[in-house]
Parts: structure tokens; sequence; C-alpha cells
């Protein structure tokens, strides 16, 4: 997850294509510069945090 509202887009073109990377939450103070990101990297969203947390068993789901 990037947050970074003056960060330029071009600033993730080396994580374009990259090996492990395999998801991605951009916000850069924009939505066409979110979308612009979005369109540059083609990278689906964070997984929710309770599922990330399960998958990684740092919680239990009851």
């Amino acid at each position: 997850m990037i947050t970074l509202p003056h960060l330029p887009v071009e600033a993730l073109v080396p994580f374009v294509d990259h090996l492990t990377l395999e998801r991605a939450g951009i916000v850069l103070g924009s939505r066409q510069r979110d979308r612009d990101a979005d369109d540059l990297l083609r990278l689906p969203p964070p997984r929710p945090g309770t599922q990330f947390a399960a998958m990684h068993e740092l919680t239990r789901v009851l």
C-alpha cells in the first residue's frame, strides 16, 4: 500500500512486472494519478486486513 500524495506516477516504474509483487494499493492524491498508477502496475488491490491476518495465522477466525 502506497499513500504518498506528492509521489509522481513515474516513481512506480521500477515495480512494473516485479517478480514478487502480487497486489498494490496506490493513493497519490488525485483520482487521475491513482488511475494512472493502477494502469501502470496492473495489479489487484490489497486483500482486506482480516484476510491477510488469517492467511498468516496472525489471528484466528471463530
